[in-house]
């Protein structure tokens, strides 16, 4: 996700971190004041530790402007078991 600042005065901005280990947000950047004009890419990883559903809360604070709050939402759904049936192929060949 991008956050852009289109305001006129440079914004910090902060993530308070999900409250559940699954899922890991962080910057792009070392820095996270963001410049009139400028954006900062922010990204979450999802580690599920099980096939369960799991959704979470994650808040973006931005100095001076509020915040965000962006709804996580994940399904973790395990491969499909794929059943094969045995058959026997036959094969002919003719010869002239």
């Amino acid at each position: 996700m991008k956050l852009k600042n289109i305001g006129n005065v440079p914004r910090r901005v902060k993530i308070v971190p999900p409250s559940n280990t699954c899922f890991q947000a962080f910057w792009n950047s070392e820095n996270t004041t963001v410049a009139p004009g400028l954006t900062v890419t922010l990204c979450v990883n999802f580690k599920p530790k099980s096939n369960e559903s799991i959704n979470e809360i994650l808040f973006i604070t931005v100095e001076g402007d509020g915040g965000l709050t962006i709804p996580l939402v994940s399904a973790s759904v395990p491969p499909p078991i794929l059943q094969s049936k045995a058959c026997v192929l036959y094969c002919a060949e003719t010869f002239r």
